[in-house]
């Protein structure tokens, strides 16, 4: 425990600054970072750790939120630019599976390019989310979701767990901390509207921050629950060792990549969705 708290804090300690220049270059470039490191632990999880496997992906996972500095600011067109690219990253891993001589086979390049893509799409989707209109408090909705929803799921099934969620894919999750886990993320998203109107001064929408909790808890559970099945299926305890006693960029991400794109849709391309006036 002592080892989690003290590695929490220094990642804390990273994750502020960059968090607070998400304006500036710094925010993609960390994005980047993280996504080819998570790219590493997927190719490492999936068994496909060759450098005809990493060199691609790796390349693949940090130029889509790289890019975004650069490419366009519309949304929509970049996302058919990461959609391209990713194609393109698809076709390379097949040339390179015919040419592997047997040793990299079908079912591995598309467990290896599925989760390559997820990760990466997600990382993405933080940055988009940022460059987006109101984008400086959109994008923190990711974090809090996320981090609300993990770590009151994680009390409330320890005080009030009995029964088990998921128990061939993570023993520990229970009912009772699921629902705790929706409850107080969709009263963190009124809190946080609050705030945010303090702030900047904008008009929260209520009632869809209080459904967009609840749908961003689940969609976050799901995310969690996804990469635990991930591992189980290749007998591995962490993605990686970055962060010591919590594992990797995946183990720590892993919620919010499956969240950051709901919220992605829900701000950029449903208006009837907004958070905020």
């Amino acid at each position: 425990m002592k080892v989690r708290i003290i590695s929490a804090m220094v990642g804390l300690l990273i994750l502020v600054p960059i968090l607070w220049f998400s304006d500036t270059v710094l925010f993609p470039i960390a994005l980047a970072l993280c996504a080819a490191v998570a790219a590493y632990e997927i190719v490492s999880c999936v068994g496909s750790r060759f450098w005809y496997v990493l060199a691609p992906s790796m390349t693949f996972a940090a130029l889509g939120p790289l890019m975004t500095e650069w490419i366009s600011s519309n949304v929509k067109s970049y996302i058919a630019f990461l959609a391209m690219m990713a194609f393109a990253y698809l076709f390379l891993l097949f040339g390179a599976a015919v040419l592997s001589g047997g040793k990299l086979n079908y079912s591995t390049v598309a467990e290896t390019v599925i989760g390559v893509v997820y990760a990466t799409v997600g990382f993405t989707s933080i940055a988009l989310l940022r460059r987006l209109a109101g984008g400086q408090y959109l994008f923190g909705m990711v974090f809090v979701g996320a981090w609300v929803t993990d770590t009151m799921a994680y009390f409330t099934g320890r005080f009030f767990g009995k029964h088990k969620l998921c128990p061939n894919i993570s023993p520990k999750k229970t009912v009772e901390g699921s629902l705790g886990g929706i409850i107080f993320c969709a009263l963190s998203f009124l809190l946080y509207g609050f705030i945010v109107q303090k702030i900047v001064g904008v008009v929260p929408n209520y009632p869809m921050l209080f459904i967009s909790g609840i749908a961003s808890s689940v969609v976050s559970q799901i995310g969690d629950l996804a990469a635990s099945l991930i591992k189980r299926e290749h007998d591995v305890k962490d993605y990686g060792k970055l962060m010591p006693g919590h594992g990797g960029v995946m183990d720590r991400f892993d919620s919010i990549l499956a969240l950051a794109p709901m919220l992605l849709v829900l701000c950029g391309f449903a208006s009837a969705f907004a958070f905020f006036y």
